[in-house]
């Protein structure tokens, strides 16, 4: 039996504020598994069912950006 990680996909997503969208995720039920100040900004996220990476980018205007990750769950109030 192989012990070798399964293979995926993560995400990787530019936010504004890294420290606004660790609070969002937390609030959602995400682990913090890693944070980087320098020499870039950069954090990830982990849930029972999915891993989100996010790297800062203060130029970044939401409104104006097309990165974007659906993440589908059949019950979203329902508790893993």
């Amino acid at each position: 039996m192989s012990m070798e990680p399964s293979p995926s996909v993560i995400p990787l997503l530019p936010c504004k504020s890294i420290d606004e969208q660790l609070d969002f995720y937390e609030t959602l039920g995400f682990e913090i598994t890693y944070r980087q100040a320098k020499p870039n900004i950069y954090a990830c996220v982990r849930h029972p069912i999915v891993e989100l990476h996010f790297f800062g980018l203060k130029q970044l205007v939401p409104a104006e950006s097309y990165a974007m990750c659906y993440i589908h769950v059949p019950n979203v109030d329902e508790r893993i």
